[in-house]
C-alpha cells in the first residue's frame, strides 16, 4: 500500500523503493535557474522553439496532461522571475520537488516528471 492504492506499480522494486522514497519529499523551488549551455550558438528563437518543441510533446508520452500543463506554468513563471507565482501553481497542483528544482518533479500519484534544464 502506499501513494499508489492497493499495491505499488510492477517493475524493478529498487527502482519503485528510489522513486517512493524521493517523491515524499518536498523542497520549495529554489530561486536559482540551473545553468544551461547549447552545444551549438542558439538565438533566442531557436531556443523558444526547442522549449515549445518540448511542451508540445511531452505529455504524449506520460503523466497527465494538467500536471504538464501545471509545470509549463511553473517554468514560465520562474523564467519571469515570479517564483511566488511559479511556487503557488506547484502548490495547487500538488506537485512536489525532491530537490527544489523543476528538472525533476512529481505528482500526487507518484509519477515522474523530467524537464530539461533548458525549459
Amino acid at each position: 500500500v502506499g501513494r499508489w492504492g492497493a499495491q505499488a506499480p510492477r517493475g524493478n522494486p529498487v527502482l519503485w523503493l528510489s522513486i517512493f522514497l524521493s517523491a515524499g519529499r518536498n523542497e520549495p523551488l529554489k530561486k536559482e535557474c540551473p545553468k544551461w549551455k547549447s552545444d551549438y550558438p542558439m538565438t533566442d528563437g531557436q531556443l523558444r522553439s526547442k522549449r515549445d518543441e518540448f511542451w508540445d510533446t511531452a505529455p504524449a508520452f506520460e503523466g497527465r496532461k494538467e500536471i504538464w500543463d501545471a509545470l509549463k506554468a511553473a517554468a514560465y513563471a520562474v523564467e519571469a522571475n515570479d517564483h511566488s507565482l511559479a511556487q503557488a501553481i506547484l502548490d495547487g497542483a500538488s506537485i512536489t520537488l525532491p530537490h527544489g528544482s523543476l528538472t525533476e518533479c512529481y505528482d500526487e500519484l507518484g509519477n515522474r516528471y523530467q524537464l530539461p534544464v533548458y525549459c
